[in-house]
């Protein structure tokens, strides 16, 4: 499960919940959107969570997503906020003792790892042909971005 402080609940996809799960789906009220559109809920279900090497847990509740786009389970706000609920205090800007934002230079990376295709005398591709579609999605590029907090 990866965490995503930008969902509001935890989702997994319908595909990795029939095989991990056999609890009955429940109809779900909610409705979700993420970046590439709306989201399919197929139900939701109730589970024991344990965090802390479970010295905590809690039933809470769980999105199961019939949705394409949707790979891998993510934890939402919704179970650090019942589980830990002193979690946003611990990486507000009064405890991050350090931000690293640098960037990397990709196309420099690259070309060092990659010298053959980079160089000059670099032979084209032929004999085939491909079909380009580009989807613009906006998203917050957080690798940029090394956060140290104060747990």
């Amino acid at each position: 499960m990866e965490l995503d402080s930008g969902a509001a609940v935890s989702i997994m996809p319908l595909h990795l919940y029939r095989s991990h799960f056999s609890l009955p789906l429940k109809p779900s009220t909610l409705s979700l959107r993420g970046v590439s559109g709306p989201i399919k809920i197929a139900g939701e279900v109730q589970v024991r969570v344990f965090c802390l090497g479970g010295k905590v847990s809690a039933v809470l509740p769980l999105v199961v997503c019939d949705s394409s786009h949707l790979k891998y389970p993510l934890l939402g706000r919704n179970w650090p906020d019942k589980l830990l609920p002193s979690w946003r205090e611990s990486c507000s800007r009064e405890n991050v003792s350090e931000i690293d934002n640098t960037v990397a230079d990709y196309p420099v990376m690259f070309a060092q790892r990659f010298p053959k295709i980079f160089a000059n005398s670099a032979s084209a591709i032929t004999g085939f042909s491909v079909n380009l579609t580009v989807s613009y999605l906006c998203f917050v590029d957080l690798t940029r971005f090394h956060l140290r907090c104060k747990i």
